[in-house]
């Protein structure tokens, strides 16, 4: 509210005029009249940016020592608002996350079908039409060693659905907590200007 009372004061107050001759500047009667009236006019808007300064000042180290609970961590508000701006990031980590995790988890499948399929012409080949439980042992060994060589399998060094899910209730708790605490936090954060 004090930015757009600054702002409005700023644009709508004349500072500098011109005269031609003795004349007073257009609009006004006497040079006094304007010369008060720009010098009360700037004093004014000096003032509101002054009041707007210490406002701001006192709010920023009321936010650098209140200290909040958000989502079970406490911090103070000034970290709550960074966090808040920091959030998306953690957004975006969880979701590409959840796009390498899907867009592998589908090419595991197709390669798995690919394999299988692979495996019923092997063993085709190697075995034919001949009776098969004559040979269990030798297609159960052939199964093993070819699922060894080709079984495709997700290589997760860091156990990424447990990080999925740890981000995502992080960043749920955060986001459920953060808007009503700071809410609560500034509706009733006091600071004494002059």
């Amino acid at each position: 509210m004090l930015n757009k009372r600054i702002l409005g004061s700023i644009n709508e107050q004349k500072y500098v005029a011109y005269q031609i001759g003795e004349d007073a500047p257009k609009g006004y009667t006497t040079l006094k009249e304007f010369e008060d009236e720009a010098s009360a006019n700037y004093q004014s808007v000096k003032d509101l940016i002054s009041r707007r300064n210490e406002i701001k000042s006192k709010l920023i180290l009321a936010n650098a020592t209140t200290t909040v609970l958000i989502a079970g961590k406490e911090m103070t508000i000034a970290e709550a608002i960074d966090q808040k701006d920091f959030i998306d990031y953690k957004q975006s980590l969880l979701n590409e996350l959840k796009r390498q995790l899907s867009l592998n988890v589908q090419m595991i499948d197709r390669e798995q079908r690919e394999m299988e399929l692979r495996l019923d012409k092997r063993l085709e080949s190697d075995f034919g039409s001949k009776d098969r439980k004559n040979h269990v042992n030798e297609i159960e060994q052939t199964t093993t060693n070819f699922k060894n060589r080709n079984q495709p399998a997700l290589v997760d060094p860091i156990s990424i659905r447990k990080e999925i899910e740890n981000l995502e209730t992080e960043i749920n708790d955060f986001l459920v907590d953060v808007d009503a605490v700071l809410s609560e936090a500034n509706a009733t954060n006091f600071i004494e200007v002059a």
